[in-house]
């Protein structure tokens, strides 16, 4: 688990809001803990040279990040360099354990994650 992953509490709403500071390539398995649906992803790299992407699994009870075994990710979201990229989903994805990484590449056995991590906000059931 990330030091930086951060959940809010709201217990008088139906959602939960996620947010890690620090995304490497080292995946984050079952952030929230439990099943639920992802409504909105946003998501900021502010390495000035170089692109990478956000991966995102649904349902692994763990996560091998790249290599000829790697898990692969059901969602990717690919972010250039110096942005913020957001996605919202009006009827949500169902995920049982969401996992999210990040790497250089999309390719399913990329491993090395960019020179500066990722800041992720999810906004989850």
């Amino acid at each position: 688990m990330s030091n930086n992953l951060k959940i809010a509490d709201l217990s008088n709403l139906t959602y939960k809001v996620v947010y890690d500071s620090t995304l490497t390539s080292t995946a984050i398995v079952d952030v929230t803990q439990g099943s639920g649906y992802l409504y909105s992803i946003a998501v900021a790299n502010t390495d000035a040279n170089d692109a990478g992407t956000l991966k995102i699994c649904l349902s692994a009870t763990s996560v091998t990040v790249g290599g000829n075994s790697g898990t692969p990710p059901d969602i990717e979201v690919k972010v250039t360099a110096n942005t913020t990229t957001k996605i919202q989903i009006p009827g949500g994805v169902a995920f049982s354990k969401l996992s999210l990484w990040q790497t250089t590449h999309p390719a399913d056995d990329s491993t090395t994650s960019s020179s500066t991590a990722f800041a992720v906000y999810l906004v989850t059931s």
